[in-house]
């Protein structure tokens, strides 16, 4: 049975999320476009994955970077998955020993329930990341030769603060 606490953190949070708290309350504002620098040359483009029982789609995905890897940019993918899923866990210790040029593995464990949860892993990728671009997606994408430097491509001199593709 939850303690009054935890009923009083939810409730707050509900209350927050419905936009009656400022989040500025919390964090500084994102920095208006002007503010930021878009980036241009060879960029660093982070992936973000999450995987739970899909090993045989994350297998596709990844093997799509060792087929087709970029040539004009720096990708670092990274999966967040559980030690509890073994096909997956298997799956990334496989690639961790696939040399790929411009592409470097990343694989970060999470708590069954944590990972359910990928607003935690995407946040956590958010605020750990070196890259100049975090591109969030699902374990089913793939991505076809061409298609990460056509990415790069796009980005350059963005200073966008989220990007949807388009094309």
């Amino acid at each position: 049975m939850p303690s009054w606490t935890h009923s009083l953190r939810e409730n707050f949070y509900r209350f927050a999320a419905s936009g009656w708290i400022s989040p500025q309350w919390f964090q500084k504002p994102v920095p208006p476009d002007s503010a930021r620098e878009g980036k241009t040359g060879r960029l660093r483009i982070e992936i973000v994955s999450h995987c739970w029982q899909y090993a045989h789609l994350q297998a596709y995905q990844l093997s799509s970077l060792v087929l087709h890897p970029p040539k004009d940019c720096d990708v670092q993918m990274t999966v967040f998955y559980s030690p509890e899923d073994i096909r997956t866990k298997r799956l990334l210790e496989f690639f961790s020993n696939q040399c790929v040029e411009n592409v470097t593995w990343n694989w970060w464990a999470l708590e069954k329930g944590r990972l359910f949860r990928r607003a935690i892993g995407r946040n956590l990728a958010a605020l750990n990341t070196k890259a100049d671009w975090i591109w969030f997606n699902d374990c089913d994408q793939l991505f076809h030769a061409g298609c990460l430097d056509a990415v790069n491509e796009q980005l350059q001199g963005r200073s966008d603060a989220l990007c949807f593709p388009t094309k």
